[in-house]
């Protein structure tokens, strides 16, 4: 170890007793379906259907039902990937969509999905299984949704279920999929998200638990929100994180 010299040893000595940099607290963190696209140009979402086909360079994310000419109705299901390699522990997570074209008021549900976040995004033809997947399984949340402005951006907070998932999903790709339950047994139009194909908001929001308990001292607990009621609430969640 290098030592002081003598008529440097009062400045060494402040060097030396200088804390560590710390990381800077991140709170929130926000996830697109543009960032990592497997195809240059064209965001990670779209839909299925086991009867209708889609092609892999269409960023729809249609859900519900279409008839494309008398007595020939079609239903779609959709998905949104998103990149998780920078992803923080989440205390909460909301998917929020740009709303597009509604028909009418109707249901719109979240699921988790299998499919691999490649072969999800490579949606060229049609498929049963896929679109299965996309419907089925473990619930993420969703709630129902009143018809209104093309332009609106729907906010979608995820369950218990889907909070756990996004967080083990960290570091890799996260895939949501979605329907409209009930509504899609109409015998005519009945969907959101229509013409989706052009720009808008398709994200999840993050709120970031601590990483460090440094990050819960000086007040810094009160920067993730309401989520803890003081400092030593804050601190504990690093060593254990609180239930969603």
């Amino acid at each position: 170890m290098h030592r002081c010299r003598t008529m440097v040893a009062a400045a060494c000595a402040v060097a030396l007793a200088a804390p560590a940099a710390t990381l800077a607290a991140v709170t929130t963190q926000t996830f697109t379906t543009s960032q990592s696209e497997f195809d240059p140009g064209v965001r990670n979402q779209g839909w299925w259907s086991a009867t209708f086909a889609n092609g892999d360079d269409n960023p729809n994310y249609f859900a519900g039902v279409v008839t494309v000419r008398p007595g020939e109705a079609h239903v779609l299901r959709n998905f949104l990937s998103f990149d998780l390699a920078s992803a923080c522990r989440p205390g909460a997570v909301t998917l929020q969509l740009t709303r597009f074209t509604q028909t009418q008021a109707l249901t719109y549900l979240l699921f988790d999905v299998s499919t691999p976040a490649p072969v999800l995004n490579a949606n060229d033809g049609t498929s049963a299984a896929i679109f299965g997947d996309l419907g089925s399984g473990t619930s993420f949340g969703g709630s129902s949704v009143a018809p209104g402005a093309p332009g609106d951006v729907l906010s979608f907070p995820l369950n218990a279920a889907g909070v756990a998932a996004f967080d083990a999903a960290r570091g890799g790709f996260f895939s949501i999929g979605g329907s409209t339950g009930a509504f899609e047994a109409s015998p005519e139009d009945a969907f959101i998200y229509g013409n989706s194909e052009v720009s808008g908001t398709q994200q999840l929001v993050v709120r970031c638990l601590p990483r460090t308990s440094e990050e819960c001292k000086d007040g810094g607990w009160r920067d993730f929100g309401s989520r803890f009621r003081n400092q030593g609430q804050c601190v504990a969640s690093v060593q254990r994180p609180p239930k969603p």
